[in-house]
């Protein structure tokens, strides 16, 4: 449906609709996937790793370009358990979207008033900067030459080494 309604709009190829859930037919009519909602950790299960495991593992089933949440969403004031972001989480993250997604994208996060923004101070927004600076250099011929790739074959833009070297 989101296909047919870009077809639809004027200047709709140059919309970028992403999404978060979809089927196997899913990657033939869907531009761009979000990982959905990481807690904000380092963790496998549901952090900053689980973001690029699923980057990874999508990729494999042919969904070519996708993104997560810089910093994670999904955060707690639980006294036991407390889940916030910290300037360490963030800068980890940031650096890691700029080489691996195809769009940065923070979120406020689910309790934005407990957590670090990328707006909160000079320093995170200095650091941000300087990776969207790269972001948007490796945009213009390197992954740019990916996308192509993408479109004409569905090749990921980011793969698993299974896919560069599938004899090793």
């Amino acid at each position: 449906m989101c296909k047919d309604a870009l077809e639809e709009v004027e200047g709709g190829d140059e919309i970028v609709p992403f999404m978060r859930a979809g089927t196997a037919t899913s990657p033939a009519d869907t531009r761009l996937f979000w990982m959905g909602d990481q807690n904000l950790t380092y963790t496998k299960f549901d952090g900053m790793q689980s973001a690029m495991i699923g980057l990874l593992n999508a990729n494999m089933s042919g969904f070519t370009m996708g993104h997560s949440d810089i910093g994670g969403y999904t955060s707690s004031t639980n006294p036991v358990f407390p889940i916030i972001r910290d300037a360490n989480l963030n800068s980890r993250w940031i650096e890691m979207s700029a080489f691996s997604d195809m769009i940065m994208r923070s979120h406020p996060t689910n309790l934005p008033d407990d957590n670090l923004q990328i707006y909160n101070d000079v320093e995170t927004v200095q650091f941000m900067a300087k990776f969207v600076r790269i972001h948007a250099n490796l945009l213009n011929d390197y992954k740019q030459q990916l996308m192509q790739g993408a479109y004409e074959n569905g090749t990921p833009i980011i793969r698993s080494l299974m896919l560069n070297f599938p004899d090793d």
